[in-house]
């Protein structure tokens, strides 16, 4: 058997395996490059043509990773392809044709010329040689001796003895070719493969260079501001980068191809050398076939092909992880370029809002207040042609503004939706991303330095933790800035709604004047007061385009802020050690989540405990504190304030003479009665519910009567002004205030006799009679149920008279009354009233949010704006410091005042006006100062005598008394009570109405607590 053709059979087979599978993939990753240089090309040919903004980079941008998508989809290293199985099945193939021609076990005879020496073979080898010449030498000898003997006999002769040599045939071909060639290839295969992935890592780099380019981190911010977009520089480096990495990419692969073919030739020139050199030695001394290892023929190719297998596994594993990774990034990229987008979309569209629609709007409105300023600017001298102008521009103003241009204005925000655009924003980005796969193949590890490779990949559920991580806290955030832009916009909208009313107020206010002898020299200021109120109007409207202009500038800062932190939040999962990171947080959130469930309960029993336990501990202290208090106050150890009654004398005194000298319009929209302008009533559904149901119960024939009760400017009576105007509406209203103090039957005939117009009774059981026999139904009101009594023993007869009408009535008459707060208490202690009514209503506590309104929707009207100084308590507070506009600074000491007039006031509406009034600083000509210092001190309030105490008891309860009415209760002479109320009077407790003295309201609320704390009051 000729080795020679062995080789030449066994090259000629596998030489086009040799460069094929090589070339391959060599061909396919040429292709990649090729398909990835028209994407760069197509990109770099758009950025030459199209304008050149930062958006027009964004949109090139997510055009670009869309088709780098694509591009990694498909991509093809031939792995697949070309697999180990499919080359076995050649391979066997190829011995089965082998098998065909050759026997599994051969026979070569040693010829003279084979067992001559060679130079520089092995000893062992030689010593076989020359053992294999003797062994011949002597069997031959020994055919000689027996051919001789044989010729004798007659019979043919031997033959001469050959040596030879005897192996197993396919072990060898397998180990010396077979399995040297999957060896080269797999060699050449892993150096390809190296050089195919680190140059794919590095366009995977490069790529992020063309995003960080086009998206432009580094200005992002900047080029939001620069609406529709700024010019940019001309030429992508990155593009540029890519042309040239790709070339040597190029060159690259070239010398790889090249070198595989000299590899090639210095493989097969050693392998045949080997097969040779094997061949003169195999089953030889030197070569038995026990040396050959492999036993059985198949197996030197199966384990070759095992290695290439394992190597061709590895690096196929390591391209489901750069293809993982690669698209990972894309969609990183792409989700990063989404929300630059969409971005620059929301605040396009709210730019445009504003700018095109709702500025102009704003604009015609106010060119109506100016020309309506400019028709008051000519001085008329005659008092009526002023108030035919006054009237008329009322009406024209009236039904330009409020019936046209104001309800346009408010339905064009109000469809604009500006802040829902806002808001949209997130919400499209949360669709973007909610898109994206759940979980993504992320390297642990890159290996790219060994032949095969030991990366390490992991999947990661990104969508969860991007949900969690980052996108939740945006959406906090997010939430609580659409809120407080929510408020700007409600204030925005209320104050357009609030501009006619303003318009009518003041031009009302200045008609007022008219209703008095008017003097030729007042006109001038009613003129003044007109333009001054249109002015104001004015300002207010340019303050609108203001607080637009002002909303757009805080959508175009915030939103391209916390966009800026979602990209870099973004661009830090970029790192997979950030994304591993961000995996574990996520995995024991989780996990205390799953805690947090279990311990819920637990520890919602141990708060209970401790709440219950908290509560008690607070009244034993209360009672401990008590009872320091009265000790104090025995022993004398307590002290007032020094010269307390001169410093709340001058304080009161100075008060009262800043609200007696403010504007004329301020006074009017805080006049200390009961609100007939539904504009400044604050909503009260439990009450105006409740009068509701009961006017339909009585009208259904059901008896009832109903009582309100609260304090003394609590709005009893602007609650039954409304109810009149919106309720009791086409009924027959018999309306009582009895503002001074009846306690007779006599009194009270008096008083129903004139009320229900019947003169000629004289009786109040003629009354009743009279009532019972009218045909038609009436409401009859009754206010100050509390004047009624006075606190003696024979001082309940009216009221008990009253109550005995209204029961025998109520088929006829719904009775509604007004009470006291403190006298309702001290009359149902004493005489029940309560039974009397069927249902019992009281106005709804007012906490700081309605304290607040109710002041401020008053004050809207004015048109003057609004600045607080800054208090002592936040002008070192770290929080206020840190407020970065004037705005905030302002909203957060308007919080701070609103709080400390809430406490002040505790929900009395009476009393919060009089403070609020007495809180203004300075007023100019369209601004008030507002001074938040609330810090008088009451505490001389609980120290005072304790006939001082009483008489503040007894004046709370009946809300007022005159010098009579108060010898009654505290049964002494008329001159002591006089002197009493007199002294309080003038000391400033005091305030008086005529005949009858009554607590000033500065003071209502401090007296009442100290009074409720010595249960005094009940």
């Amino acid at each position: 058997m000729d080795p020679q053709k062995i080789q030449s059979f066994f090259f000629n087979e596998i030489e086009s395996q040799a460069i094929q599978y090589p070339n391959e993939l060599l061909r396919k990753h040429k292709q990649n490059l090729d398909s990835f240089s028209l994407l760069v090309k197509k990109l770099a040919n758009s950025h030459k043509k199209d304008k050149k903004t930062f958006f027009d980079n964004w949109k090139k941008l997510d055009h670009f990773l869309e088709n780098l998508k694509e591009w990694v989809n498909s991509f093809d290293c031939a792995l697949e392809k070309y697999a180990t199985d499919d080359l076995l099945e050649q391979y066997r193939t190829r011995v089965d044709l082998i098998n065909i021609q050759i026997p599994d076990e051969i026979e070569i005879q040693l010829l003279k010329d084979t067992l001559q020496r060679q130079a520089r073979e092995p000893f062992v080898l030689t010593i076989w040689k020359n053992f294999q010449k003797l062994k011949t030498g002597f069997i031959n000898r020994s055919v000689s001796v027996l051919n001789y003997i044989r010729k004798l006999l007659g019979k043919p002769p031997l033959n001469p003895y050959i040596g030879k040599r005897r192996f197993r045939f396919f072990p060898f071909y397998a180990q010396y070719l077979e399995a040297p060639f999957i060896h080269h290839l797999k060699l050449r295969q892993n150096i390809l493969l190296q050089i195919i992935f680190k140059q794919l890592y590095e366009l995977h780099q490069k790529s992020e260079n063309v995003k960080e380019e086009l998206l432009d981190i580094e200005h992002f911010e900047s080029n939001l501001k620069k609406l529709p977009g700024g010019q940019i520089k001309s030429e992508l480096t990155a593009v540029n980068d890519f042309y040239k990495i790709l070339n040597v990419y190029k060159k690259e692969l070239e010398n790889f191809e090249i070198e595989t073919y000299f590899h090639y030739k210095e493989f097969r020139e050693k392998a045949e050398t080997d097969f040779n050199k094997a061949w003169k030695s195999a089953g030889t001394f030197h070569l038995p076939s026990r040396l050959i290892r492999l036993s059985e023929k198949s197996k030197g190719v199966d384990f070759a092909f095992h290695q290439l297998k394992s190597s061709r596994d590895a690096w196929s594993k390591h391209l489901r992880g750069e293809r993982g990774d690669w698209l990972t990034d894309i969609e990183l990229f792409a989700f990063q370029t989404d929300v630059a987008l969409q971005c620059y979309h929301t605040l396009q569209i709210i730019h445009n809002k504003i700018h095109d629609r709702i500025l102009p709007a704003i604009e015609q409105v106010n060119t109506i207040v100016q020309n309506s300023i400019k028709n008051f600017t000519i001085i008329d001298t005659e008092k009526v042609e002023l108030r035919k102008k006054i009237l008329l521009e009322n009406r024209t103003l009236l039904r330009e503004l409020g019936r046209e241009k104001l309800p346009e204005l408010i339905e064009m925000i109000s469809q604009s939706k500006i802040n829902q655009t806002f808001k949209g924003f997130l919400s499209i980005i949360e669709d973007h991303w909610s898109e994206k796969n759940d979980e993504h193949l992320i390297f642990q590890f890159r290996d790219l330095e060994h032949p095969i490779p030991n990366s390490r990949m992991d999947n990661v559920p990104l969508k969860d933790i991007v949900d969690v991580e980052i996108l939740l806290p945006l959406k906090a955030v997010h939430e609580k800035i659409y809120l407080s832009s929510q408020q700007k916009l409600d204030d925005i909208l209320r104050a357009i709604s609030e501009i006619d009313q303003i318009i009518e107020y003041n031009l009302e206010a200045a008609l007022s004047l008219f209703e008095n002898e008017v003097k030729d020299d007042q006109i001038e200021n009613i003129r003044q007061i007109v333009v001054e109120g249109l002015e104001r109007t004015g300002n207010q409207v340019n303050q609108l385009k203001q607080d637009f202009q002002d909303l757009l500038e805080h959508y175009e800062s915030i939103l391209p802020k916390n966009t800026l932190e979602l990209e870099n939040e973004i661009q830090g999962l970029l790192r997979s050690e950030k994304i591993f990171e961000l995996k574990i947080r996520y995995l024991r959130a989780q996990t205390r989540d799953k805690i947090r469930r279990y311990s819920k309960k637990f520890w919602q029993g141990f708060k209970n405990s401790i709440r219950r336990f908290w509560g008690v501990l607070l009244i034993v202290i209360h009672k401990i504190s008590s009872g320091i208090f009265r000790l104090r106050k025995i022993t004398r150890l307590t002290t007032a304030g020094i010269k307390i009654d001169a410093r709340l004398s001058s304080f009161l005194t100075q008060t009262e003479d800043k609200i007696l000298h403010l504007p004329y319009i301020y006074q009017r929209l805080f006049r200390q009665e009961p609100l007939t302008d539904k504009r400044f009533f604050f909503e009260e559904p439990k009450a105006l519910e409740l009068f509701r149901e009961s006017m339909n119960d009585w009208l259904a024939g059901k008896p009832i009567s109903v009582l309100l009760t609260g304090e003394r400017g609590s709005g009893k009576t602007t609650i039954l002004n409304v109810a009149e105007a919106d309720i009791f509406t086409g009924h027959k209203i018999i309306r009582i205030n009895l503002d001074y103090t009846v306690f007779t039957e006599q009194g009270l005939f008096n008083v129903m006799r004139v009320a229900f117009a019947e003169p000629d009774i004289n009786s109040l059981p003629e009354l009743e009679s009279k009532i019972s026999q009218n045909e038609k139904k009436i409401i009859c009101i009754f206010e100050n149920l509390h004047n009624l009594f006075i606190r003696t023993i024979d001082g309940f007869n009216a009221i008990e008279r009253l109550l005995l009408l209204m029961s025998r009535t109520q088929h006829k008459v719904f009775w509604i009354a007004t009470c006291a707060q403190y006298g309702f208490e001290y009359l149902d202690h004493v005489i029940k009233i309560s039974k009397y009514f069927n249902r019992i209503v009281s106005p709804g506590f007012k906490n700081k949010d309605d304290i607040r309104e109710i002041i401020l929707k008053r004050h809207r009207m004015s048109g003057y704006n609004l600045t607080f100084n800054v208090p002592d308590d936040l002008v070192k507070s770290r929080k206020f410091l840190s407020l970065a506009s004037d705005n905030d600074r302002q909203k957060n000491i308007q919080e701070f005042y609103f709080e400390k007039l809430s406490v002040l006031s505790a929900g009395n509406i009476r009393v919060a006006l009089f403070f609020w009034l007495s809180s203004i600083k300075e007023i100019f000509k369209d601004k008030m100062i507002i001074s938040p210092e609330l810090n008088f001190d009451f505490s001389f309030i609980s120290v005072l005598p304790a006939d001082i105490l009483f008489t503040f008891a007894a004046l709370i309860q009946h809300e007022n008394l005159n010098e009579e009415n108060h010898a009654l209760v505290f049964n002494q002479e008329l001159f002591d009570s006089a002197l009493v109320l007199s002294r309080l009077y003038n000391k400033g407790y005091l305030q008086k109405n005529g005949a009858v003295y009554f607590v000033h309201p500065f003071l209502y609320r401090p007296i009442v607590r100290v009074l409720n704390s010595r249960n005094i009051l009940h």
